[in-house]
């Protein structure tokens, strides 16, 4: 037997638009009589689904309800719609992998400059030996 489906509604908070960034979206549910939410600029339902995966919830599917448009988007698993996110900026949207900020640092450190080996060493010539006399 598949689990009920968790629904979740999103609405943009409009008073956190800016002039060069779109607004924050606020996504909520209730799951076992628990309150849960999440905001974010891009992918405010997926920011939520990794919230009940952390809590420990059984996957089942997930229904997102945007305000202001009629029907909604179906994820056939919690676990799934956690693993993604929405990007854009100077291409049109689309739909990633989700990289936890902590691991997302690796991802975009510089690779080693071609050619170099090591980091260089400097080597301080040795001082001379005085002798006692």
């Amino acid at each position: 037997m598949i689990p009920p489906t968790i629904v979740v509604r999103v609405r943009p908070l409009e008073e956190t638009r800016t002039p060069n960034n779109g607004c924050i979206w606020l996504a909520e549910c209730e799951v076992e009589g628990r309150r849960f939410e999440a905001r974010s600029r891009h992918g405010a339902a997926n920011a939520l689904a990794r919230e009940l995966v952390a809590a420990g919830f059984a996957d089942r599917p997930l229904e997102v309800h945007s305000h202001g448009v009629a029907g909604c988007l179906r994820w056939g698993s919690v676990g799934a719609a956690a693993g993604r996110t929405y990007t854009e900026g100077n291409r049109p949207l689309q739909c990633i992998r989700w990289i936890a900020p902590h691991d997302a640092v690796q991802a975009i450190r510089a690779p080693p400059k071609q050619g170099v080996e090591r980091t260089a060493v400097r080597l301080m010539p040795p001082e001379p030996e005085r002798r006692a006399e």
